[in-house]
């Protein structure tokens, strides 16, 4: 993780800045999933970060966001290197446009439970 933190600009050049932070989806409390952005410094260093806290896995979750492709998956808390099971993973995030003008785009994901992912 220590890593992830150093290689990612997202995750520390704005870590004091109102600037660094932005809640994407907070519509699901019932199914307790949160989603948020981390930004650094260029638009494409920025971080989609997902977290499920139930014990239930979300295969094929939807989260809508603007302004930029998420497409790889740079972190999954299920990988067998964390002691996850290594079956709740995202080789390749289905990201489709939804709005040409706005740059809107709807991603479908698989969400390990009790964890979170970090798409880039």
């Amino acid at each position: 993780l220590n890593v992830l933190l150093r290689n990612e600009p997202a995750l520390h050049e704005n870590q004091f800045s109102i600037f660094g932070f932005e809640w994407v989806d907070l519509n699901h409390r019932a199914e307790s999933i949160v989603s948020y952005r981390r930004k650094g410094k260029k638009t494409e260093d920025d971080l989609l970060i997902i977290l499920n806290l139930t014990t239930v896995v979300r295969n094929d979750w939807v989260v809508f966001v603007n302004n930029k492709e998420f497409t790889q998956e740079i972190f999954n808390s299920d990988n067998k290197k964390y002691w996850g099971t290594g079956d709740v993973f995202n080789p390749n995030v289905r990201c489709e446009l939804v709005d040409e003008e706005q740059k809107f785009y709807k991603l479908t994901l698989n969400l390990p439970p009790l964890g979170g992912i970090v798409l880039k």
